[in-house]
């Protein structure tokens, strides 16, 4: 079609045409060839910015900022912006913060104040996230905002008095993801207690993590109930209280922590077996955790330390969660790749004792992940048949390589003989590559016989789709035969720091 009948559309299917064009550059051609076009794509430009280097979040962030007399047609760019995403990473995080990075945040401050159309707004990036800049997003898009995303891990967050003036009221926002790595202060903190406090019955999404202050949690106890959540991520000195907050529809849950800050290894069996009507509680060296038997009855996914396993699958007849998925850990970070800078890898047999209480799921497991120092295959599969036999995604961290393992050849009898349904096995080097990027299992290198092993384990495992023998390589099993596709491993966790356990 050339350019005079495709000016003939009306604008409604001009915009259609525009939601098929990627990458952004042909979309940016195409509103450079006509005035009309450029009037039609424009908006559309700058619905969703996502800025990943630092040089091109700051020429955005200027362009976004000028005001609208010193841009093409008078145009008020910020107000075309729905999703807003900074996510640079700085290769030296103590670096200060020099002056052009602190003008790039007061331009930021200027476009926010005129985002009155912004949804999403993420940020991750090493400035400080200034009390002026929050009160400017909540201020303009109030209306419209439906998430609220800060990681940070720069210097304290400034005590002005702006956010005393703010008390915000967003009738769309259901996700609030808060990931503070430095102080905040008093003034910042309070106002996001009332944040979550004020949108408590609309949540469907909260993530809250600080570093350096307990009383950062105090929202998790102070709001008695959460109706709509369906997602849950904070630390594990959240559980230093009587109790977790009532969340009927909560489906994923995700603890940090390392297990030393729970329970104590040899205290998993504490679990008391309480009438219907009691709490559970679980006593370590941090005292004592007490969770209600009819907390979280829908619970899916949870994402924890060992530790804590025997908590929400507890022994004895009272309610069974339906935890369909457990990964304990960080098993979910190692699985990707991810560097977690773990050092204290659990142990086989504190694992073992853990995973004995799969089998008290309301519903099979079906996705399990677990970081250990080593794995006794044959035991694993001998003392695992009562939840192994529903997985259908098996994650393995080890610390050892375990492809050295005598029975590795044979897994296919010694373990996938008792998984039918099993479809994505990984097993993940990353605690090796922590110490020595190079450092691969002993098969990580030899392709060739990682397809021999594929094709041999086709008969015991014939529902086997996807496997992994280290990090970023991927076997995937097509018509034709097996196909191994490498890709790109994060560099960190997308959201939380390196040390978090999933």
């Amino acid at each position: 079609m050339n350019r005079g009948r495709l000016l003939t559309l009306p604008v409604e299917i001009l915009h259609t045409v525009g939601d098929y064009l990627t990458p952004t550059t042909a979309l940016r051609s195409l509103s450079l060839t006509d005035k009309t076009l450029n009037e039609v794509y424009t908006p559309k430009l700058y619905e969703s910015l996502c800025l990943y280097d630092r040089r091109t979040a700051q020429l955005c962030v200027a362009t976004l900022a000028q005001t609208p007399a010193l841009t093409s047609r008078g145009r008020d760019l910020p107000s075309y912006v729905h999703s807003l995403r900074i996510e640079v990473e700085d290769e030296d995080d103590e670096k200060l913060v020099d002056d052009d990075q602190i003008l790039s945040m007061r331009q930021l401050e200027d476009a926010a104040s005129r985002m009155t159309r912004l949804r999403h707004f993420s940020f991750h990036i090493i400035v400080p996230f200034t009390s002026s800049l929050c009160a400017c997003l909540f201020r303009t898009a109030a209306t419209t905002l439906r998430s609220f995303d800060v990681e940070t891990s720069s210097k304290a967050l400034d005590n002005g008095d702006v956010l005393l003036q703010c008390s915000p009221t967003c009738p769309a926002l259901v996700d609030i993801r808060l990931d503070l790595r430095s102080y905040a202060s008093p003034r910042f903190l309070s106002f996001f207690h009332q944040l979550v406090s004020t949108h408590a019955p609309q949540l469907r999404t909260l993530v809250i993590r600080h570093w350096h202050s307990e009383e950062f949690y105090e929202v998790l106890h102070d709001v008695s109930r959460f109706p709509q959540l369906a997602r849950l991520e904070f630390d594990v000195y959240a559980l230093d209280r009587d109790g977790l907050l009532d969340a009927p529809e909560l489906r994923t849950l995700v603890i940090y922590g390392h297990h030393f800050l729970t329970t104590a290894p040899d205290l998993m069996d504490a679990v008391e077996e309480l009438t219907e009507d009691q709490q559970y509680s679980l006593t370590g060296n941090r005292g004592s955790i007490h969770l209600s038997p009819h907390a979280f009855p829908r619970l899916e996914e949870l994402h924890c330390t060992r530790g804590l396993l025997p908590l929400f699958l507890p022994p004895g007849g009272g309610m069974k969660r339906p935890i369909r998925k457990v990964m304990v850990d960080s098993a979910t970070y190692w699985e990707q790749g991810i560097d977690c800078n773990f050092a204290l890898v659990p142990q086989w047999t504190a694992v073992r004792r853990a995973l004995s209480y799969l089998p008290n799921s309301g519903v099979p497991v079906q996705e399990l992940g677990i970081t250990t120092d080593n794995v006794d295959l044959k035991v694993f599969a001998g003392e695992g048949g009562l939840y192994l036999k529903t997985v259908e995604k098996l994650v393995i961290v080890s610390s050892e390589d375990l492809t050295e393992d005598d029975a590795f050849p044979d897994l296919a009898d010694a373990l996938f003989s008792q998984m039918p349904h099993l479809h994505t096995f990984i097993i993940s080097n990353g605690v090796m590559e922590q110490e020595v990027k190079s450092l691969v299992f002993y098969v990580g290198h030899d392709f060739p016989l990682q397809l021999k092993l594929l094709k041999s384990w086709g008969a015991r495992a014939p529902s086997l789709r996807t496997v992994s023998f280290r990090n970023g390589h991927i076997w995937t099993k097509c018509e034709h035969g097996w196909t191994l596709d490498i890709v790109p491993v994060p560099r960190r966790p997308p959201r939380n720091n390196g040390d978090a356990l999933m």
